[in-house]
């Protein structure tokens, strides 16, 4: 597939650097390799027609640094692509307005077009907290929210979450020479030049041997060995959105199972949340008043009663292998 030249054009980063840690709940822990389903060869909702006609649309990242919330934005349309539902509407001013409002729930000041100490960037953990307690408006100014979040420390999560998810958001540090060959329209493989600043990509698919990203109004192609030695965090989104009336995700597989499996592979001694408790955190159970005991009766308690980066097609490229993760442990190792 071929690439016409000067038709992409690079936006802004604005991924603010890893927090080792500050996402409890850890993807890559919870998985048993005995139950996971294999990697096909070839994965992933997206084809090189665009899902609007105005394409993936940069959604504000190329006057401002909200690559994290614009990726989240690409995720939201991947989800209701995968479902078969009609597109939410995003535009580069929602987008920028929930960038402002994120970063007001951040503790920063909104962001200015005026003025650019206002363009802060995200941090990725605060982004998800966010996207969980307030969520993400469109367009229609309709509401999306994510259930729960966990960290994303490798590279087989990342294809693994993707795979079960549909995407899998990714903090990459780049080098210069990203942007250049995004717009040359070439798969990133520079894996040797200094990082020179944070950019969240949601990974979208496997296709051609390639790790297939959503950025910058574009899909863009990656090598593993760039992945492992850019990624710096990372975080899949369990979201109700991402599901059919059936309640199955498009890989036949039962959200309300995955959820279970995160709580049951969590150790109970960790003092954290778990992703029900998160899921159930913003949800509001109304209960009726207890009616007032009769004056003579005895008082009885009762029991009380969440375009593949125009990716070139590699016949040859082997298929993904299936991840191995060690038991669930408390230390947390950075993954770069």
């Amino acid at each position: 597939m071929t690439i016409e030249l000067g038709q992409r054009r690079a936006g802004l980063r604005g991924k603010l650097p890893a927090r080792p840690g500050s996402i409890k709940l850890k993807f890559g822990d919870y998985l048993k390799e005995s139950r996971l389903p294999a990697l096909p060869a070839h994965f992933g909702h997206v084809t090189n027609v665009p899902p609007t006609r105005y394409g993936w649309q940069m959604l504000g990242n190329d006057v401002a640094g909200d690559c994290v919330i614009a990726g989240r934005c690409h995720q939201i349309m991947l989800e209701h692509m995968a479902t078969h539902r009609p597109l939410p509407d995003f535009s580069p001013g929602s987008a920028l307005s929930a960038y402002s409002a994120c970063l007001v729930y951040a503790g920063n000041q909104p962001w200015n077009p005026r003025d650019p100490s206002t363009d802060k960037g995200l941090d990725m953990q605060t982004a998800a907290k966010w996207w969980r307690d307030v969520g993400l408006t469109d367009a229609d100014g309709n509401v999306h929210k994510i259930d729960a979040y966990v960290a994303i420390e490798n590279v087989d999560d990342v294809l693994m979450a993707t795979y079960l998810c549909g995407s899998a958001g990714v903090g990459l540090a780049l080098p210069d020479t990203a942007e250049q060959q995004f717009e040359a329209g070439q798969i990133w493989d520079d894996v040797k030049t200094k990082p020179t600043g944070g950019h969240y990509v949601p990974c979208v698919g496997y296709m051609g041997g390639h790790l297939v990203f959503v950025t910058w109004g574009h899909l863009q192609g990656a090598t593993r060995a760039y992945i492992e030695a850019r990624m710096e965090d990372g975080v899949c989104c369990l979201s109700r959105e991402y599901m059919t009336a059936s309640g199955l995700s498009p890989e036949m597989i039962d959200w309300a199972a995955l959820l279970d499996d995160v709580d049951a592979l969590a150790s109970m001694k960790e003092a954290h949340e778990s992703a029900h408790e998160q899921a159930a955190e913003h949800e509001v159970v109304e209960q009726e008043p207890e009616p007032e005991p009769e004056p003579a009766a005895e008082h009885v308690d009762e029991e009380p009663i969440e375009e593949v980066p125009d990716v070139p097609p590699v016949e040859s490229a082997p298929p993904p292998h299936k991840p191995k993760h060690k038991p669930p442990k408390r230390s947390h190792k950075k993954k770069r």
